[in-house]
């Protein structure tokens, strides 16, 4: 069974198999040429692997599809001999060529049919094979065995090794074979393109082999080769045959096409004697027809030529041939010049007999023949009309060439066209229509009329005359009429909703679907039996019968009432249209059964009715804040929503969590006030309370849960719907029917318990609302309490900072004395200090050196905290910056023999603005702790790192993660006693440190590190730590920094110098300029 969607790839396939047996019928014809039995042999391979392989895509069933996978081994295995067999034959221009080592390499082939067709015993060449069907066509996958790329590899051995032949040809053949072998070798490219395709899987066409339709395409290129430049024609070899007395005019070209000799005949086409033309070139001497000849290979091409002797005008027919010596190297030119004056002069005659016979024949489509019937019932030709060729291709010759007309037939209509013939020969008139194949390939329709003339004396027919005429747009038109009635009665039947045809007259049924049928419940012969009346319901058939009474030529559409078999009532939407069918006047129905949709919408408009009274009823509730005004528009609400006057509304009392009626209307109007004790569960709102769900009793009299002082009320149908606030039961709203049989729907119960939810939440936001006034009072008061200890509290702040302020001034004045003093005496040349004088004044100095950090550091906080910080906005050198807070340190760091060491890229720092002193002041009071936390023989790393925030080798994360953007991290890194995560975060605090036993060892005030923070912030950066205890710590400050066009490098000398100077002499007034 042929699979339809791959119809397209085996018409291809097909065609491409047809064009190589054209090839192979078009090379045997020469096949005494060199190359000519290669090239039949390869093209029948490649015609023989088109075929098989078309077969392969169309069948679907998994085992046949296998069958016709070995049968295109017979192909694919001699391909590539056929290929180097042809390359030789080209190449040695021999026939036969190498035969033994051809016959060697055979060997592989044909061990690749082998072993393919007894693949299932051993699996070399396929491992696995199996059928994928999400392609366009059912497709074959393998799983290559060992053989198969071996094999793969062998004929691309052959392949090349051909190719190499004629390549080395191209390099030596002239110019006219090098296009010839040229043009081959590019055909020979795309096979090797689409084999690769296939092996690796990129062909565009899932599990589409390509390499048939390349190798096609190779044979074309060869075709190209044969057509174009007469590749395998024969060319022989002259010999000197001149013979003086010939009729025919000869001239003899030498490689240079000079002329060497001509005989006699030849006067007249040279008309100069032997002396004046022998060494000149033919195009100074003969015509240019005769040299334009000279450029084409093909012996076969002659052009005609005229000319003028004795007053008489002469008409000869030029050839050529090319002349070879015994190597078979070219050698010159053999012009010859036939008289076909006579011929020509007869032809002239003819044609203008013949014109006067065409202008008749081409007035008409139609053809006429005749057809000479001998003795023995063979048909001759007698002569047809040109309109046969121009219908079929052929020309009479031609079909009488082919072996007669009979030829020309369909391959399916071949036997009815002879037995129709039969009833010919016997004397019988016929009209008879068939299919021919003509000469382009295409497939036409002829009507063919036929009357034999009959030999009374021999009794047989002598003679078959007749006309014929194409119908093949008739036969067209009737085969797109009948797929066109195809199409709509399967596009009637396959449809999802009834459809029918009825009689406008009689209005009954002329066809159904089969929806038609399974929808109604009625069969296909009860509906052909039923007129349109019998599914109309019986109000609705005066309707009916007058809108037929209306002529409407075009669409109609409209909602009709319909019965189906079982009484059941639907709403159906008809489309109909006018049509005529079996000769009657009709119109075609489209039914959709809309019951469902209708039901829908009128649910639905039922709906947006309780929900625009919902909607109502929510801005009536949201718009009270009084509790009171709350449950009574509760109570309006809920009594119209479902159309009763009889409502109450309980409400918990939080002092004694009872039920207690609030409001009532109706038969509850007296009930306010009523009470139902927490413990108590009778009677409809108890209940719900209880449960906390809605309850509907259809007869509350027949209820055995009612209150026996509510049993003799005069309501029926009673409904309950919990009141809720954050789970909690706060109350019941109840409503009541006071008719006999009346209920409370499904509907109705569900818009109450909406409006329950809505009643619950206006309840909430009343009671909100009283609590937030009570609570927005007291939060007055508290905010007029706190504004006045904000006010108090920013007093003291200020008094501090100015009492900060103050005290740092004053206490530094006199700090500076002490450490000047203590210095110069310590500095003093030939001291008459002691030991331990000594001792005691470095003490005093170091204490008061602390003493005065301390107080800077203060200082410091208290601008910072009051915001009188001002940084500068100057261009930084960062170079000048670490080399001076590196210097700050070097001394202490020598004297605890600490390596001290800079680590920066070899790249030219980006361009930063900021103050230069509090940069400086950061470095150092990292560096500093760097130093004193570090012990005896340690290392400290200072890096200065800019880039991407991910790009850092050595910096600490900071403390909110690594942002976006670019970055600039001084990294301190030491091999010191570490700190423990959970003391990571708050070292960052003013006058903190981590333990007591740190302070002692190593002093300090804990505000260096919060300064950093501090300055840190106020430059846009951030700071980070990565620490371990015993594992020394790394301190990084990032600041951030925007690429600007480089500057130049070298920093205004001093700058970071002047800066720190300025900041130092800032407490004392001291001048600068």
């Amino acid at each position: 069974m042929l699979d339809p969607q791959s119809v397209p790839y085996m018409v291809i396939l097909g065609a491409l198999a047809a064009v190589a047996g054209a090839l192979v019928i078009f090379a045997w014809r020469r096949r005494q040429a060199p190359g000519a039995i290669g090239l039949v042999l390869l093209m029948l391979a490649v015609a023989e692997w088109s075929a098989c392989y078309a077969l392969e895509i169309g069948v679907q069933q998994l085992d046949t599809k296998i069958f016709w996978a070995k049968a295109q081994y017979f192909g694919i295995a001699t391909v590539p001999i056929a290929w180097l067999l042809f390359a030789l034959q080209v190449r040695t221009h021999q026939q036969r060529s190498c035969a033994w080592p051809l016959r060697l390499l055979t060997l592989a082939p044909l061990g690749a049919i082998i072993l393919v067709w007894t693949n299932e015993q051993h699996g070399l060449i396929w491992q696995r094979v199996e059928l994928d069907q999400s392609g366009p066509f059912a497709a074959l996958v393998f799983t290559h065995g060992q053989y198969f790329w071996f094999w793969l590899l062998y004929a691309q051995v052959l392949l090349v090794t051909g190719t190499f032949l004629l390549g080395g040809m191209l390099l030596r053949a002239p110019n006219l074979y090098r296009q010839q072998i040229a043009v081959i070798l590019c055909g020979i490219v795309a096979p090797w393109i689409a084999n690769g395709l296939y092996v690796s899987k990129l062909s565009p066409v899932p599990h589409l082999d390509l390499t048939p339709f390349a190798f096609t395409c190779t044979g074309l290129a060869f075709a190209w080769s044969l057509l174009r430049f007469q590749f395998l024609e024969v060319m022989p070899v002259a010999h000197e045959a001149i013979v003086a007395g010939m009729r025919d005019g000869v001239i003899v070209l030498d490689r240079q096409q000079r002329i060497v000799d001509f005989n006699p005949a030849a006067r007249l086409i040279v008309s100069q004697s032997k002396q004046d033309v022998i060494g000149r070139a033919a195009v100074q001497v003969l015509p240019p027809e005769v040299t334009q000849l000279l450029a084409t290979p093909r012996v076969a091409d002659e052009v005609q030529l005229s000319c003028t002797s004795a007053g008489i005008e002469r008409f000869f027919d030029v050839s050529h041939a090319e002349l070879r010596d015994d190597s078979g190297r070219p050698t010159g030119y053999l012009l010859v010049f036939r008289d076909s004056t006579f011929r020509i002069r007869a032809e002239n005659a003819l044609r203008t007999s013949e014109e006067r016979y065409r202008v008749v024949s081409e007035l008409t489509s139609d053809y006429a023949y005749s057809l000479l019937v001998d003795s023995g019932g063979r048909l001759t030709l007698d002569w047809v009309t040109d309109a046969f060729t121009r219908i079929t291709g052929f020309t009479g010759e031609e079909v009488a060439q082919r072996g007669g007309w009979i030829t020309l037939a369909h391959p399916e209509d071949v036997e009815r066209a002879v037995s129709n013939a039969r009833t010919v020969f016997q004397g019988n008139s016929n009209v008879f229509e068939f299919r021919i194949v003509t000469k382009a390939g295409e497939t036409r329709w002829l009507r063919s009329y036929n009357r034999p003339i009959w030999n009374a004396e021999q009794q047989r027919v002598e003679r078959i005359v007749g006309a014929g005429q194409d119908i093949t747009e008739h036969k067209q038109a009737e085969a797109a009429l009948r797929e066109s009635d195809q199409r709509y009665r399967q596009l009637f039947d396959s449809s999802p909703d009834p459809m029918w045809v009825y009689d406008l007259t009689t209005r009954g049924f002329l066809a159904v679907n089969n929806a038609a049928v399974e929808h109604y419940g009625y069969s296909r012969n009860d509906f052909l039996a039923m007129r349109l009346d019998d599914i109309r319901l019986p109000e609705d058939v005066p309707l009916l019968l007058q809108d037929l009474a209306i002529p409407i030529r075009g669409n109609t559409a409209g909602v009709w009432r319909h019965v189906k078999r079982d009484g059941a009532q639907i709403m159906v939407e008809i489309n109909s249209q006018p049509v005529h069918f079996a000769g009657r006047q009709a119109r075609i129905v489209l039914a959709k059964d809309i019951t469902e949709r209708v039901q829908a919408e009128a649910a639905l408009q039922r709906q947006n009715t309780y929900l625009a009274a919902l909607h109502e009823t929510t801005l009536a509730l949201m718009n009270r804040l009084d509790v009171k005004d709350v449950l009574e528009a509760i109570m309006v609400r809920a009594a119209a929503l479902v159309g009763t006057e009889h409502g109450y509304v309980y409400l918990v009392e939080p002092e004694t969590d009872d039920l207690v009626v609030h409001i009532g209307v109706g038969y509850f109007h007296d009930r306010r006030g009523y009470r139902i004790r927490r413990d108590e569960i009778q009677g409809l709102a108890g209940h719900v309370r209880l449960t906390g769900q809605p309850l509907a009793v259809d007869d509350y009299q027949a209820w055995p849960g009612r209150r026996p002082d509510f049993a003799a009320g005069p309501f029926h149908a009673n409904v309950g719907m919990p009141l809720k606030s954050g789970g909690n039961v706060i109350g019941v709203l109840g409503l009541a029917h006071v008719e006999p049989g009346r209920t409370f729907k499904g509907e109705e119960l569900d818009i109450l318990a909406r409006l329950a939810q809505l009643a619950s939440i206006a309840l909430d936001n009343a009671r909100l609302f009283t609590t937030a006034q009570q609570e927005l009072a007291e939060r007055k008061r508290a905010e007029a309490d706190l504004a006045l200890a904000r006010d108090q509290a920013l007093e003291a702040a200020r008094l501090k900072a100015d009492f900060l302020a103050t005290m740092s001034h004053e206490l530094r004045t006199p700090l500076n004395a002490i450490i000047g003093f203590t210095d110069l005496t310590l500095d003093e040349t030939g001291s008459t200090l002691d030991t331990m004088q000594r001792s005691n004044l470095l003490r005093v100095s170091r204490n008061a050196t602390s003493l005065l950090g301390l107080i800077n550091g203060i200082l410091d906080m208290s601008k910072i905290d009051a915001g009188h910080m001002q940084l500068l906005h100057e261009r930084v050198f960062l170079d000048e910056i670490v080399q001076c807070a590196v210097s700050n340190i070097e001394t202490a760091a020598a004297a605890k023999e600490l390596r001290l060491t800079v680590r920066r890229t070899d790249v030219a720092p980006p361009l930063l603005w900021g103050d230069a002193g509090r940069l400086q002041q950061i470095l150092v009071n990292l560096l500093s702790n760097a130093v004193k936390f570090t012990p005896q023989g340690g290392d400290v790393l200072l890096a200065v790192e800019w880039g991407p925030a991910d790009s850092f080798e050595f910096a600490a994360p900071p403390e909110r993660g690594r942002q976006a953007g670019q970055w600039i991290t001084l990294s301190v890194r030491d091999t010191g006693v570490g700190i423990e995560p959970a003391e990571q975060e708050r070292i960052w605090s003013e006058f903190y440190q981590v333990d007591g036993s740190a302070t002692r060892q190593y002093g300090g005030t804990g505000l260096g590190l919060a300064i950093v923070k501090r300055l840190a912030a106020l430059m846009g950066g951030e700071v980070g730590v990565a620490s371990a205890l015993g594992c020394g710590s790394t301190f990084t400050i990032w600041l951030p920094f925007q690429p600007q066009p480089s500057m130049a490098a070298s920093p205004a000398p001093g700058q970071v110098q002047r800066a720190t100077l300025e900041q130092e002499l800032a407490p004392w007034s001291v001048p600068q300029s």
